[in-house]
């Protein structure tokens, strides 16, 4: 016999849930949910771990240990944590220096992904990467520059002096399949999800 149910249960009570809204949250059924809390069936090792990694807690808190209320508490404390930092990620990251082997992208010193915000942009797509350069010499390049004021961010073939610009020195298409490029996003994404913020 496990705890699940009665733990999910806590869990959905405390957090003021119907047992529909809380499927929803999980992309389950409410007559599963119901089941699992009736003790009626178990969940199979997917559903445990997706669960589990929801709610961030340890699938082993999960089905063997009954959780109290206040184990509970600390988890909304928590869950608010977690949410305030996916926040700081979220606006860190719309802009970043990078950092490969300087061999591959010798003349880049930034990327930026193309988003609707950019304006005056007939050529890039949204998730397509910008690869960018700032400290380029403004007489001899010619090429596409993205200028960032601030009121707005436009693509633009003439350097603005005036404003933040950026030469654009190439960019990775979101709608090509590079497998390489691919592998290589998909493993800083890992790392960047598997960092902690102190």
């Amino acid at each position: 016999m496990t705890y699940f149910g009665t733990n999910i249960k806590k869990i959905r009570q405390i957090k003021g849930l119907s047992q529909q809204a809380f499927a929803d949250m999980l992309n389950l059924t409410r007559g599963i949910i119901s089941s699992y809390e009736d003790g009626r069936a178990e969940p199979k090792v997917e559903t445990l771990l997706r669960i589990a990694q929801f709610l961030d807690m340890k699938t082993d808190d999960l089905i063997s240990k009954p959780l109290t209320v206040n184990q509970l508490a600390n988890f909304e404390e928590v869950e608010d944590l977690i949410y305030k930092k996916e926040n700081i990620i979220e606006n860190k990251k719309e802009f970043y220096p990078i950092k490969v082997e300087q061999s591959l992208f010798a003349n880049v010193e930034y990327s930026l992904e193309v988003t609707s915000k950019i304006e005056d942009n007939p050529f890039y797509q949204d998730k397509d990467i910008l690869l960018l350069r700032k400290n380029y010499e403004k007489d001899r390049n010619k090429g596409q520059y993205l200028i960032i004021t601030s009121e707005k961010s436009y693509i633009s073939c003439v350097p603005n002096v005036d404003e933040e610009c950026f030469l654009i020195v190439g960019c990775i298409y979101s709608n090509q399949s590079t497998s390489l490029i691919n592998d290589i996003m998909n493993r800083l994404e890992y790392i960047e999800k598997t960092l902690k913020i102190s």
